[in-house]
This record gives C-alpha cells, structure tokens and sequence, in this order.
C-alpha cells in the first residue's frame, strides 16, 4: 500500500459519514453497491427486554442530550442534517434513491432495482454539542436494527463506540 493510499484512508476516517458508511455498514465488503434510504423519525421504534430498556435509541440520546424534554428528541433528529450524498468511497457505488413513502417500504422492488445491493435504511445522524459524538439509527431487513454510537478519539479519528442490537415494531 502506497503512502498515499494510507493517507486517503486516514482521511477517510476523519469523516464521520463516510467513517459510518465504510466501517460499520461495509464491513464485510470489499466492492460493490449499497442503497441508503432515510427513515422517518417516526418509524424509530424499539422493542427489547426490560433489562435493555436504557440501550434503546431514544434513551442513548437522551444521555447526550439530558437537558432536552424527552418529547422534543424527536424533533432534534427530524431536523438533524441527513447524510451527504456526496460520499464517494473507492470501488463502491452508494445509492441514495429518491423513493416515495410507499416505494420505499417495498424492499423486495428496491433490492431488484439495485441489483440486490444491501439496503439500509437509515436515520439522519444526530451529533452531540462538541460535534464529537453521533448516534444514528439503522435498519435493514436482512440484519435487523441497531442503534450505533460513533466518536472522535483524540487523533481525530472516529471509531465505534457503542453498537447495540434492535428490533423493530
């Protein structure tokens, strides 16, 4: 590996977005394609055992956000930013259709068009005050939910901090 491709993968950590999209949702790939559709805040709903209850999404934002009404969290990632769809990671194509309400609960219609690329549906990723933290929530119906913690380590560096398992009503 060249000096500079281990520069352009340094940098690539530096961004959170593409950090989250290369580290965590392509893991496991080394190419290929990979669909990306935003989820309604609304649809962010939780079920997992009593003992769990404080790993659920709402209530990991709600320990970055303990000033805020728990009612009013849902606000604050309806108005977070999405993802950038300028992202380009190298040898993978990233697919953010534009797809109705409708079009876009139809995941066997969305994995024929793009070639049965993995979908993920994803929420916009709501970052803590000092800008070195952010949760987002994403689903897929082939992996289930997971709410994820991403931050900065002192280099700049984002990493996964926190990564727990969901299921969607």
């Amino acid at each position: 590996m060249s000096l500079a491709n281990v520069r352009s993968q340094e940098n690539m950590d530096n961004k959170p977005e593409a950090y989250l999209i290369r580290k965590v949702l392509l893991q496991f790939h080394t190419k290929g394609s990979i669909v990306l559709i935003p989820i309604d805040t609304k649809d962010i709903k939780m079920d997992t055992p009593d003992t769990e209850r404080e790993r659920q999404f709402w209530h990991i934002l709600g320990k970055y956000f303990p000033e805020t009404a728990k009612d009013s969290l849902t606000k604050i990632v309806a108005s977070a930013p999405w993802l950038d769809k300028n992202i380009r990671i190298k040898k993978f194509k990233i697919h953010f259709p534009k797809l109705s309400t409708k079009e876009s609960e139809d995941y066997r219609a969305i994995t024929k068009r793009f070639h049965y690329a993995p979908v993920y549906y994803v929420s916009n990723p709501v970052y803590s005050k000092d800008k070195n933290t952010f949760i987002v929530y994403i689903y897929s119906p082939e992996s289930g939910a997971t709410t994820i913690v991403i931050k900065k380590n002192a280099k700049g560096v984002w990493y996964t901090d926190t990564e727990i398992s969901e299921y969607l009503i």
